[in-house]
């Protein structure tokens, strides 16, 4: 009898959440999209799994003339130029959503810049460590980025040798981590020297991490699933980056190139006030975070740039122009500052346009409507509601970047081409790096990396693809897949 009895509660109680769940989805607006998205988050879910939701995305929104998407029970893509202040803005009052817990340590809130939801606490967060990423901080590491560059530039040249091909998005991650271990503890990770080996799996980590915490995010019922086929992969890139640190310190790195190190930095923060460099969680804000996000954005963005250079037709005829003009492929004894690149405008916008056609992250980047509900496009959405604009789809948007959104044309920046208003509604909805008072933090790094080594590129080589059409794979970020090119030198010019 009592078998009956609580068989017959959990029934009525799975029966009580299934009827709730079915008068919430029907609460909600009705928006365009799968008509399984209205019940359920496994549509989206598949979508990820199967790597090309970006694709969907701006299938589905109709290069801007459909402002709203429904992608789940209470989740909605978004595509409106009018939102993205209100949205992402410094003053918008939407947080994070939960989707972002994924990112952190489950037991401690608010855990890291990225997974941070209460904004009070991230920008105490931010200001607590801002001025190791100011740019004024990030130029002083242009000599570690210049020993990184030069050792791949012999790699390249051992490429140009044999007339081996290569993966350049592997290359480019390569190089991304090792400036990484540069400017983070002292010394390189060894990925240049080592003929672009795993080192330690830290790169199928970091994969793993991205579709782990993607997934477990939108629905935490999969982590049993996920816990099976990855383990704990955001945990392995922790340890990792504790075993750099405690080899720097084992071996006694010394500044070099004299700049200071962010773990120099941060161990001089824990002298001076260990209470607030254990409050804020430095090291996990700093070192842990550079290892977790500073190879796979940017070796994104240098392999889009350098492949849609290359491939589209003329643009690296001018790129190359414009610094023959500077007297740059006359003399390679020197490399190209990053101060004289930022005197560059062609440069400056063929990497504009690469990170439009290509950033780094796939996904809406998703907000919580609170307060008494949102409207957008005459549609009201409210409190618990999830919004979210995808960069992929924001950048193709055509009343924004005109009916050519779906090519590289590093020339839609040029204001001797676009008028003032043009540019500015293109600045106000581009949006690689995020918005607002969460802009990725770590900007200035990825910038110095583009601007040093591209133009190297171009000046000493000439490349031809052997991969055809770019494949990529969608887990929060969108990662070429098998870039390969061959190689060969340039002449100077005399």
């Amino acid at each position: 009898m009592s078998f009956l009895v609580l068989f017959g509660s959990l029934a009525l109680l799975a029966i009580s959440w299934l009827l709730s769940h079915i008068l919430t989805c029907l609460s909600l607006p009705g928006a365009y999209g799968p008509a399984l998205a209205r019940w359920t988050d496994a549509w989206y879910i598949w979508k990820i799994w199967q790597g090309k939701y970006e694709a969907y995305d701006i299938e589905a929104h109709k290069d801007g003339s459909r402002k709203i998407v429904r992608i789940g029970p209470r989740m909605y893509s978004i595509d409106d130029p009018a939102m993205a202040r209100v949205i992402y803005g410094i003053s918008s009052p939407l947080p994070k959503s939960g989707w972002y817990d994924a990112w952190g340590d489950p037991r401690i809130p608010n855990h890291n810049l990225f997974s941070a939801r209460d904004r009070a606490v991230h920008g105490l967060m931010r200001r607590k460590v801002a001025s190791m990423y100011s740019m004024s901080t990030i130029k002083s590491y242009e000599p570690y980025v210049d020993s990184c560059v030069a050792l791949l530039l012999k790699r390249f040249d051992e490429f140009a040798e044999s007339g081996e091909m290569f993966d350049l998005q592997q290359w480019m991650q390569c190089y991304a981590f090792d400036v990484i271990g540069e400017i983070t503890f002292g010394r390189r990770v060894g990925f240049l020297e080592s003929g672009g080996q795993d080192i330690d799996g830290i790169m199928r980590g970091l994969e793993d991490a991205n579709a782990f915490s993607t997934l477990s995010g939108v629905n935490a019922v999969l982590l049993p699933i996920l816990l099976v086929l990855y383990g704990n992969p955001v945990r392995g890139i922790a340890s990792f980056a504790r075993k750099l640190q405690s080899d720097s310190d084992d071996i006694g790195i010394k500044e070099k190139h004299g700049g200071e190190t962010f773990l120099t930095k941060v161990q001089r923060l824990q002298k001076e006030d260990p209470e607030e460099y254990e409050r804020f969680r430095v090291q996990t804000l700093t070192l842990t975070g550079n290892v977790a996000a500073g190879s796979d954005t940017t070796s994104i963005s240098l392999t889009s740039a350098i492949y849609h250079l290359l491939t589209t037709n003329g643009v690296a005829k001018s790129m190359y122009e414009e610094l023959d003009s500077q007297g740059f492929c006359s003399s390679l004894d020197e490399h190209i500052t990053f101060d004289q690149a930022q005197q560059l405008p062609y440069l400056q916008m063929v990497i504009k346009e690469a990170l439009r056609l290509h950033p780094a992250v796939g996904l809406p980047m998703w907000r919580e409507v609170v307060g008494s509900g949102l409207d957008v496009d005459g549609t009201h959405f409210p409190p618990g509601t999830l919004i979210g604009i995808n960069p992929w789809v924001a950048h193709r948007n055509a009343k924004v970047f005109g009916t050519n959104a779906a090519d590289f044309i590093p020339e839609r920046w040029d204001p001797q081409h676009a008028s003032s208003e043009t540019l500015a509604a293109m600045e106000q909805y581009y949006l690689p790096f995020g918005a607002g008072a969460r802009t990725c933090i770590g900007k200035h790094i990825s910038s110095l990396e583009m601007v040093k080594l591209i133009p190297e590129l171009v000046r000493r080589y000439e490349f031809k693809c052997l991969s055809g059409e770019l494949k990529t794979v969608n887990r929060w970020f969108v990662k070429p897949q098998k870039v390969l090119f061959s190689v060969k030198r340039r002449g100077l010019r005399s």
